[in-house]
């Protein structure tokens, strides 16, 4: 199983991924690093210095899913901050506590894609599978 992979013909102005996960914590990380691929060249650039913790929660997981990619593009809107590695547990609750590990952009380092304004509803959906849970998210750029 993929993590994540990138969907052509879906949309023509946006981006739009699918994520995979075994559970629905695995598929949010994945689901993260998509929305960071989509903005980062080469997450491997990405330093793990800073730290900073989300907890969310919503009616339902899908519900969830876009607050939590909408989070990251306000963390990175907001206080310049881009994500390699997340460590977060969802829960039967329809909530979320995430640990998410990276720095603030540096265009010196980091070579910078498209820059994701919002996760659109158009097409949205998460949904169980024989192999666990699949997410597919547009994003408007």
């Amino acid at each position: 199983m993929k993590k994540f992979e990138f969907v052509e013909g879906i949309t023509v102005a946006d981006v739009a991924f699918v994520a995979n996960g075994k559970d629905l914590s695995e598929l949010f990380i994945n689901s993260a690093l998509a929305l960071t691929s989509i903005m980062v060249e080469d997450l491997k650039k990405i330093e793990q210095s800073k730290k900073i913790k989300i907890s969310l929660s919503a009616s339902n997981n899908e519900q969830l899913l876009h607050d939590f990619l909408e989070e990251l593009i306000f963390l990175k809107d907001a206080k310049l901050l881009v994500f390699s590695k997340f460590e977060l547990k969802v829960n039967e609750k329809f909530e979320i506590n995430a640990i998410c590990f990276g720095e603030k952009i540096n265009n010196e380092k980091h070579t910078m894609l498209v820059d994701p304004k919002a996760v659109t509803w158009h097409k949205f959906k998460l949904v169980k599978t024989n192999e666990g849970y699949q997410a597919t998210v547009i994003i408007d750029v």
